[in-house]
């Protein structure tokens, strides 16, 4: 297997031969710098060519949305290049033909029958120039072929199609032809929109203005001129526009005259007459309305201003004023009234103005001015007065239960009361807002959570009223037992002989709470064990009586306040 791994190079020969005559091409290499590499020759497939003695392309200058090869008719041109490959040393002429369904010199202006290259010249062009001819012929075609002589002398030939477009006609519009404007109104913006031709498009105004708009805002009628041209300029379309100024008579409004009623809210028709102007009115009163004549009801005196606006923004305003005689009544309420669940309550309202002779409606179908209400829940209640004007006023009162009413309730702070030492409670009432304590030893509090001691052990019963922002109370009571303080007593000798006397070991006392005691004897060892202070010690240890002798004990106390005490002695066992 061969393989090369160094380089290659790429030589191109080129030779002068003769048409039907054989040719051998020989390639040597020669290979000595290294006997470790090896080197060959390498022809490319189909390398082997002559050159054609010319090529032919086009270059098309054109206006519009045209594709490859097109021109129109009358707009742009397309230059036919021709290019030489052979040797440019000497003259060569060739020879052109024209084909399609264009004719030469009516479609396009007339073309030579050869082109000609002379001597040191490699290139060569002729330009198509269409004619604008007005005729609707639709898309024609344009073949042009040069011939030249082949590798053996034959004819060979070298053909490019155009194709020449007709130009659309150009139109122009220029909306409405008359135009209404008002006088000293906003500018007008006159718009010329060109279609068909060849884009772009280039305008001129009579007011010399070059764009595809212009904003007017003359004083008196005028005629506005425009003349648009496309980009070949063979075509230009012409239209004009008319603006009318009118000249309008003044703008007169008339009114309904001032007029009094007597009671409030009394129906009143008011009415307006315009002229002049532009026409097209519209109406605006101060009532929000924008009708031309309306209808009101007011409750008092009031001025009803209307402003009538034309179609060229012209205003004129004129205004009618409605008096009442008769004041409008009104009312207050005795304001929110604050209960508790059960209470009753007295609402109403006091009535001024108006007529005099009020009737009432309350929601509760009462009317008098003052009714008594007890509601379960809080409650709006809703009164409506009128007088003899038949005009009304709504009055609402709020009546506010205490629906939640409050929850006494306490704890104590410790496990117990103990004697001579403080206590402290805790508060655990709900919706209240102030509390009254009273702790049986003649102390009482108006404190959230207050402290007491007791100097006497016994019963005692705790009180707390807790009271809410309406004055609704709650009571609870608890009872709780005083403990005495801690006294406790151990004997140091006992005498187990069964006379009845002296039979038992244990300690006595008072404000204990929890107990364990437990005995040794000389070798440390547990003899008895008891956690109930009613216990005693019979001096036995598994049925059998102990020696006489000297007995450990130590005793473990918790008073009912939590203070835990140790104790430790000695006792004798005696018989």
């Amino acid at each position: 297997m061969v393989q090369y791994d160094g380089f290659t190079d790429v030589l191109t020969a080129s030779a002068d031969v003769v048409c039907g005559q054989v040719y051998h091409i020989k390639i040597a290499i020669a290979d000595a710098g290294d006997g470790q590499y090896d080197s060959g020759v390498f022809l490319e497939a189909q390398s082997f060519t002559s050159v054609s003695p010319i090529s032919v392309n086009s270059q098309v200058t054109t206006v519009g949305n045209l594709l490859t090869n097109q021109i129109m008719e009358g707009c742009g041109t397309a230059e036919i290049q021709f290019i030489r490959a052979d040797s440019i040393n000497f003259n060569q002429t060739f020879s052109l033909s024209y084909a399609g369904s264009a004719s030469n010199g009516t479609d396009y202006a007339s073309l030579p029958n050869t082109i000609t290259f002379a001597a040191g010249q490699a290139a060569q062009s002729i330009n198509i120039v269409s004619i604008y001819d007005l005729l609707a012929e639709g898309t024609e075609s344009l073949s042009i072929t040069i011939t030249y002589s082949g590798d053996c002398g034959q004819n060979q030939t070298e053909t490019i199609t155009l194709w020449i477009v007709d130009q659309s006609p150009i139109s122009l519009d220029l909306l409405d032809q008359v135009v209404v404007d008002c006088p000293n109104g906003d500018p007008l913006n006159l718009i010329a929109t060109p279609s068909g031709g060849n884009p772009a498009y280039f305008h001129s105004w009579s007011t010399g203005a070059t764009t595809s708009y212009i904003s007017v805002n003359p004083s008196t009628t005028t005629t506005y001129y425009v003349t648009v041209t496309d980009e070949c300029g063979s075509q230009s379309v012409y239209d004009s526009i008319e603006v009318v100024v009118p000249i309008n008579s003044p703008l007169l409004l008339e009114v309904s005259n001032d007029t009094s009623v007597i009671c409030p809210s009394s129906p009143v028709d008011l009415f307006s007459s315009i002229s002049g102007g532009a026409g097209g009115y519209s109406y605006s009163w101060s009532n929000g309305s924008s009708q031309q004549d309306i209808s009101i009801q007011t409750m008092e005196t009031n001025q009803y201003d209307l402003t009538v606006t034309d179609m060229c923004g012209t205003m004129v305003s004129n205004s009618v004023l409605v008096t009442v005689v008769l004041p409008v009544i009104s009312a207050q309420p005795y304001g929110a009234t604050l209960i508790c669940p059960g209470d009753s309550a007295e609402i109403g309202v006091v009535v001024s103005n108006g007529t005099g002779v009020y009737n009432y409606n309350w929601n509760t179908s009462e009317t008098n001015s003052q009714i008594t209400v007890t509601p379960a829940t809080s409650t709006i209640y809703y009164v409506s007065i009128t007088d003899s004007c038949a005009a009304h006023y709504e009055v609402v009162e709020n009546v506010i239960v205490n629906v939640d009413r409050p929850i006494a309730e306490f704890t104590l702070g410790a496990d117990n009361i103990v004697v001579k030492k403080p206590i402290n409670f805790i508060n655990q009432s709900e919706g209240a807002t102030s509390y009254y304590w009273e702790f049986d030893n003649g102390e009482f509090s108006t404190g959230v959570s207050p402290t007491t001691t007791y100097y006497n052990d016994g019963a005692v019963t705790v009180m707390l009223v807790a009271e809410n922002q309406a004055g609704c109370l709650d009571t609870v009571y608890h009872t709780y037992y005083v403990q005495p303080e801690m006294v406790f007593f151990v004997p140091n000798a006992f005498t187990p002989n069964g006379d009845g006397k002296n039979d038992y070991f244990a300690g006595d006392g008072v404000g204990v709470k929890e107990y364990e005691m437990r005995i040794f004897n000389r070798w440390g060892e547990i003899i008895y064990h008891s956690e109930s202070k009613r216990d005693t010690w019979d001096g036995r240890v598994g049925g059998i009586m102990s020696p006489n002798g000297v007995y450990v004990w130590k005793i473990l106390l918790i008073g009912f306040d939590g203070t835990e005490y140790k104790k430790t002695g000695h006792v004798s066992l005696i018989r």
